[in-house]
This record gives structure tokens, C-alpha cells and sequence, in this order.
């Protein structure tokens, strides 16, 4: 997939992955990562493996995973790659069938939005199931990059030890670093904490003002605290705004971008370059997909800065559900390969005088997380969550509240003035109005989050019925 062949060749030599928790530790150059991959390749195939077999691939994010997973498709063959210890329930989710080409496509298109240069780091986070992952790691590794795989225990230290330059990871990700950043300046002197929180308050004004005072106060420190050097790159989802005002304070680069497990998953993302990096968006197309804004109810195409129903189309689109074609046939209702993502959001108007926003991408939320509230007002709640989660005392909020006048929340740990600090700014209809708090964190392992860190709100209200019941009852 990675073309190790001409890898070894051009840069042999030259480390490709380090495994620092393997027992022993591993660090294979990319000869020796090419021989490991033939080597595995050649036991397969003496087990019979051929071209479009079907290998179920159960690993935690390693080296040795990659080495199976590029012998499987050095044979012809797909793997289908979960986590050693997904729960049985996960094993009967629905599969999506991407092709070599979905990967290829992806592989040979990311360079519009990143050059990383030969022998710079990158540090492996996510697990080798999650396709944003995968998918930048084989771009990555086609430049020749180092990869380091790491684990979320030990995420803090190899931060330090192997600082990257460029970063893959989703947006919980970048909220723990926040979070852990907060914590740093608590601990600072009166003076630099003053100073440090004047400045975030001032946001935007201080971004601009940041080109001159770069480097000064405590920035520069805690800057370099965080460990990675040059680039994040983020996907999953939309950044909250605290999240983009803060890494731009630190002049700390981050693409964000949006895609899906059906489209390989890149659809769009932000480029590293200042005047196309522009946040509250997921940037702009890849080359080669087309994202149309419809009517979710006609799904005709709306006028561009509207919001709708986002469709894409590309050669980085699934072919479809492994054997469920009543599935693909609603994932595709639209016709004419066009694919239903199931966001909301909006394209920036063209020809805007001074805007560097034309074309790009602005998610607004879920079609099918939309709460309908009895007034009619449609409320987007991931919005609303994120700008919740920004207090150190809320843990998880997620909202209900359909068919109800006002929005309710199931809370883990909270301050009611944080709440109301969180949605001063907002619509009367887009307030919390009630909530209960949670005796426990909401979990991947108790199937109350997926593996990004997002709510699964149908489990979320199967769980907490009782409790959900409690918050309803007090919006009547």
C-alpha cells in the first residue's frame, strides 16, 4: 500500500517506526519494516491467503499491526482490524467495505493540505482501527516519516521523549492538552497567571497581537510543554471555539478536518498555510470529492452559506455495508454516487471581498442529533456541549430534551453557574433548563462513548433512562 519497496530503497536506512512498549522495544528502519511485511506476507500466503479474502485483524495500536495489516494488503486481501479487546456487541457492528483504491486516493491526496518532510516524527495515538488514523499514517510513512506508537497511559511521556512534528488525533485529544495547560498556569506565579489568562480572555485581539509578542511571557514555555513541534492534525469532527482561539494563541498549527469510517474517512480539511487555515471551519474539499449542500427533506441544493444536509461524492466514497444493502441503499438515497453523510453544515459564499473563507466547509451539527423541541426550534446539541465542556468542572454534558420547551442535560460533575456561564449568549430556546448529575463518567468501555471520545446518545438514553425521565419532567 505504502510502496515499501521504493521506500527501502530511497531511504533504507532511515528509521521508520519506533515501538517503544513492545517487549522488547522495537525500532525498525524502513528495510527492515519492508522484510518484516514480506517475511508475514509469505507466511500467509503459505496459509492460503489470496486476493479478495477477508482477514479479521484483532490488534492494539504496534508496529506488529502495521507489518500484518500491510502483508494482508501486499496479498490482494482486506482486513477487517478491531482492537484486542473489543466487547463482542462491537464484533456484530455494521462493516464498511473501502477498497485498496479508497486508500490510495487518500494516500496520494493528503499532500494538498500537509508536506511533512523525510525522517521528521509523528506520534501514533488513535487505534489502528480508526481510519483517520490509518489513513494518515500511511501518508505519513510514504513521506518518510518516523512513526511512534504510543498508548493513551503512556501518552504523557512519549510526548517528551519523542516530540512530533506533526500530530494525528481528535478533538478530545487537543481538550485533555487544554485542560492540562490550565492546570500548568494554575500552578504559575500570581503574576504569569494574571497575565496568561488576560491574554486568553482577550482571544482573537491577542492572536493578532501574538505576532509580536511571540515567544514572551509564559507562552513560549508552555508552548514547548506541549511537546509537539511543527502540526496537529485533527479529525472527527468540528473544534470547539476555545480550542481553536487557544492553539492559534500558542502559533501551534491545527488542520482540522471532516470525514467519515464510509469516505476513508478525509473529505475535507484545513491547509497549513495562514490564510487557508481558517477556523470555525473543516476547510476545504480534498481533490477529486465534491461536497453538495441540500434540503434534508427535498435534498435539493440550497443557496451556498445556507445550511443543509452535506452530501459528498469521490473516489474516496465506500463502496458500501458488508452485506447490507437495504443500509446502502438509504446511505446513498440521494443517487448518482452521491453519499449522505449526515451532517448539517454550510459552504462559505465565493467572491466575497477580503473573505478567505470561499468554499470552505462549516459543520453545524448532526441530522440526526438534532433535539426538536415543541416550539419547533431545531437545537444542534453538539455546540452547545462543547462550549459546556470548556469548564474544568463539567466532565460530560449531553443534552435532551425533544418534543420538550426547553433543553435538559445529563451532567458528570457540575457547577449550575457554569451551565448558565456557558449559554448566557445563546437563544432562550438553546438554555439549559434543568439537569441531573451523573454518578459516574461517561465511558468507551461502557459503550457510553465511541473510540473518538463522542457521546453515543441512543445508549447515553438507554442507560440513563430513569435519569433522563427525572430532567424531562422538570422541562414540563
Amino acid at each position: 500500500m505504502c510502496r515499501w519497496a521504493s521506500l527501502a530503497d530511497a531511504h533504507g536506512d532511515k528509521l521508520a517506526a519506533i515501538d517503544p512498549h513492545q517487549s522488547p522495544a522495537t525500532k525498525l528502519t524502513f528495510l527492515e519494516l519492508e522484510s518484516q511485511i514480506i517475511q508475514f506476507a509469505a507466511g500467509l500466503r503459505a496459509l492460503s491467503l489470496k486476493p479478495g479474502d477477508k482477514v479479521a485483524l484483532f490488534s492494539e495500536n504496534s508496529s506488529r499491526w502495521l507489518v500484518a495489516d500491510q502483508a494482508v494488503m501486499t496479498l490482494g486481501a482486506a482486513d477487517a482490524v478491531r482492537g484486542a479487546s473489543s466487547p463482542a456487541e462491537e464484533m456484530a457492528y455494521i462493516g464498511v467495505m473501502l477498497t485498496h483504491g479508497n486508500l490510495k486516493y487518500q494516500m496520494d491526496n493528503l499532500s494538498f493540505f500537509l508536506k511533512p518532510k523525510p525522517g521528521e516524527r509523528s506520534l501514533s495515538l488513535l487505534p489502528p482501527w480508526h481510519i483517520y488514523e490509518r489513513s494518515c499514517g500511511y501518508y505519513l510513512f510514504s513521506r518518510a516519516c518516523t512513526q511512534v506508537y504510543t498508548n493513551i497511559r503512556k501518552f504523557r511521556e512519549d510526548l517528551s521523549a519523542y516530540p512530533p512534528h506533526h500530530f494525528v488525533c481528535v478533538p478530545m485529544v487537543l481538550d485533555t492538552l487544554y485542560g492540562r495547560v490550565q492546570q500548568q498556569i494554575k500552578k504559575s506565579s500570581l503574576v504569569k497567571r494574571t497575565i496568561a489568562r488576560l491574554f486568553f480572555a482577550i482571544g482573537a485581539a491577542y492572536i493578532r497581537a501574538r505576532r509580536i509578542l511571540d515567544g514572551v511571557l509564559v507562552f513560549g514555555k508552555i508552548r514547548a510543554a506541549l511537546g509537539i513541534m511543527s502540526t496537529v492534525i485533527s479529525g472527527g469532527g468540528s473544534l470547539a471555539r476555545h480550542l481553536d482561539d487557544f492553539y492559534e494563541t500558542l502559533a501551534l498549527p491545527v488542520l482540522n478536518g471532516w470525514g467519515l469510517t464510509e469516505t476513508s474517512p478525509v473529505l475535507s480539511c484545513r491547509r497549513d498555510a495562514t490564510r487557508e487555515n481558517v477556523r470555525g471551519s473543516v476547510g476545504l474539499p480534498i481533490p477529486g470529492t465534491v461536497v453538495r449542500v441540500v434540503d434534508p427533506e427535498t435534498l435539493r441544493p440550497v443557496p451556498e452559506g445556507q445550511q443543509g444536509l452535506l452530501l459528498a461524492k469521490g473516489p474516496g466514497v465506500m463502496k458500501g455495508y458488508f452485506n447490507d444493502e437495504a443500509a446502502t441503499a438509504k446511505a446513498f438515497v440521494a443517487g448518482d454516487g452521491w453519499f449522505d453523510t449526515g451532517d448539517l453544515g454550510w459552504r462559505a459564499p465565493t467572491g466575497v471581498a477580503g473573505s478567505n473563507m470561499a468554499g470552505h466547509i462549516v459543520l453545524t451539527g448532526r441530522a440526526k442529533d438534532t433535539i426538536v423541541l415543541s416550539s419547533g426550534e431545531n437545537v444542534e446539541p453538539a455546540p452547545i456541549e462543547d462550549a459546556c465542556a470548556v469548564s474544568p468542572f463539567i466532565q460530560h454534558l449531553v443534552l435532551v430534551g425533544q418534543d420538550h420547551r426547553m433543553l435538559g442535560a445529563l451532567v458528570r460533575a457540575v457547577i449550575r453557574a457554569e451551565i448558565n456561564k456557558a449559554c448566557a449568549s445563546r437563544p432562550h430556546f438553546e438554555r439549559v433548563a434543568a439537569f441531573t448529575v451523573l454518578q459516574e463518567p461517561l465511558s468507551v468501555e461502557g459503550g457510553t462513548l465511541t473510540r473518538t471520545f463522542k457521546p453515543r446518545r441512543p445508549a447515553i438514553h438507554a442507560k440513563y433512562a430513569r435519569e433522563v425521565a427525572d430532567v424531562l419532567s422538570k422541562l414540563r
